[in-house]
This record gives C-alpha cells, sequence and structure tokens, in this order.
C-alpha cells in the first residue's frame, strides 16, 4: 500500500480519497477519471470546506462512498463511517473543580471560502454562530471567558472587507497555541463552547473529542442527532438554550458535584471499548483493511 503520490508502476487494485480532488489538483483528476472501477471515496470535510465531495455529479466517478451523511447512505454505493478520531491526550490528567478556569473557545478565526459556500448550497455553516457566541462572552463576561486560536485579532483569511475597512479586536483573546498544548489548555476549563464547522446530520468532528480527552465538559453546537452517537448526558446542547446569557446562567449554576458527575460519565466512555474502536484509529484502520483485501 502506498500514498498516491509515491504511487508504484505496478499494477494497483484500488484507488482510495479522502474527499474528492480539488479542480486545480489536475494530476490527481487524471488518476482518477483513468481508474473509476478501483476509486474507493471517504467524504471526510463539511461542504463549506470541500463543497466537490458533497456535489454528486463527482460520485460517478467511484465504485464505492463511505460518509459520515446519515441522509445519504443506502448500504448499496454509500456506506457510512465514522471520521476517525486522534487517541492522542486521551491519558491528560483531570483538574480538580476549584482549581478550573470557566469557559474557552479554542478555534481558528477562519472564513469559509466564499465560491465554496456558493458551490455548498449551504446556509448550515457554523462560523458565523461561533462570532455571534464570541462577541456576547466577550462583551458581557470577560473574566470568565477565553479565546485561543491563530487568526484572532487580524484581518480574516479571506476577508476583503476586514482587510479594508478593520476588524474587531476580542479582549479576552489570550493566544495561539500548538497541537501540543492543546489539551494542556482545554483541561484547565470547566467548559468549552465546541461549534462545529457545519450543522450537517451525522457530521462529528474532532472537536468534542478534544474535550473529552482533556476531561472539559463541551458545550455543544452540531450535529442535529448527535444523541444518536454520543450520550446527551456527557455533554450540554447548546440548542437547548434560547440564547447565551440563559446558556451562561446554567452553566454557573452548576454546582462541583453536578459537574464531577459530567467528568466520571466522560471517562466511562473513553474506557469503553466499543466506544473507542468505533471512534477512534483502530476502527478506521479495520475498514481499511477490509477494503483492501475486498476484490
Amino acid at each position: 500500500m502506498d500514498t498516491i503520490d509515491i504511487a508504484p508502476k505496478t499494477l494497483t487494485r484500488k484507488y482510495i480519497y479522502l474527499d474528492v480532488p480539488y479542480p486545480w489538483q489536475l494530476k490527481l483528476w487524471i488518476r482518477l477519471l483513468k481508474n473509476i472501477s478501483k476509486n474507493i471515496l471517504f467524504i471526510i470535510e463539511a461542504p463549506v470546506v470541500n463543497p466537490f465531495s458533497h456535489t454528486k455529479l463527482f460520485h460517478i466517478f467511484f465504485k464505492k462512498i463511505y460518509t459520515w451523511n446519515d441522509d445519504l447512505v443506502d448500504n448499496k454505493k454509500y456506506f457510512k463511517f465514522v471520521i476517525p478520531k486522534s487517541s492522542k491526550g486521551i491519558d491528560t490528567k483531570t483538574i480538580s473543580f476549584k482549581k478550573k478556569e470557566f469557559l474557552t473557545m479554542m478555534n481558528g478565526n477562519w472564513l469559509p471560502f466564499f465560491p465554496f459556500r456558493l458551490l455548498s448550497l449551504s446556509t448550515k455553516e457554523l462560523y458565523s454562530k461561533r462570532i455571534k457566541a464570541i462577541e456576547f462572552f466577550d462583551k458581557n463576561i470577560p473574566l470568565d471567558f477565553s479565546l485561543f486560536g491563530r487568526g484572532w485579532n487580524k484581518p480574516q483569511k479571506y476577508s476583503i472587507k476586514q482587510r479594508l475597512f478593520g476588524y474587531h479586536r476580542y479582549k479576552t483573546f489570550r493566544g495561539e497555541f500548538n497541537a501540543k498544548e492543546k489539551y494542556a489548555i482545554l483541561s484547565r476549563f470547566k467548559y468549552a463552547l465546541c461549534f462545529e464547522n457545519s450543522k450537517i446530520t451525522g457530521y462529528i468532528s474532532e472537536k468534542i473529542f478534544d474535550c473529552f480527552k482533556a476531561k472539559c465538559v463541551p458545550v455543544y453546537y452540531g450535529a442535529p442527532n448527535i444523541d444518536k452517537y454520543i450520550p446527551p448526558n456527557c455533554y450540554i446542547d447548546a440548542r437547548n438554550f434560547d440564547n447565551y446569557q440563559a446558556l451562561y446562567d446554567h452553566l454557573k449554576n452548576i454546582r462541583e458535584k453536578e459537574y464531577n458527575i459530567y467528568i466520571n460519565r466522560i471517562q466511562t466512555l473513553l474506557k469503553n471499548r466499543e466506544f473507542l474502536q468505533r471512534w477512534f484509529e483502530r476502527g478506521f484502520s479495520i475498514l481499511l483493511l477490509k477494503l483492501i483485501k475486498e476484490k
């Protein structure tokens, strides 16, 4: 088995693509078009990141498609899989309730590439919801909120408007972080705002799992059917609150005993072998090996 950039000249039985190549990746498209009967697609990204993976016109170039989107699964051409998560950080130590800070969000300040938003035909992106949440907590509870990530307090990458007319500076911005620091930072907080890129059935990225690994209770907003996959007593559903003030009041009223029940449920979940195999590396490895062995 080789990655596509070092594909051997000998006969290749299967080509596995993680998302449809972007139109400018011409070498990949040439290879893809030559091997339609051997192509297998795994849809990973949300439509606002790669709309081409979600365009059915391009699906004719693949023999099998694995997707997180429950609405597409028919077990004929479209098969269910979950986006695999890294187990790195799963042994992060738990910090006591009294020593934890209150609330954080750890996300980059990325604005979806406008043409991709048009191509995805999606009104379900949650980037704008993140901004509204940050603006509320930055303005109203700056002492209880910390914002981390790349791109804050500078113009958004694709925003001409912000480059010409200025951008918002957040007083709660605490700096950027790298992958090694992520779980240590998250573990310092009781709660984390955990908003997906998009609100689509079955789309569950690494964000809620990062909170679990750091023993931080996630405030989740994303997949409408999240409770089908993650026990609802392990997270706080942001959809249950009319506004951010109501959410804040609810979090503030959670006492140490109740909070520790959340943490105990999360720890129990992370010890469940079936759960770990489904969502982390091993489950995806088993699926991949099965596909490779199939004739």
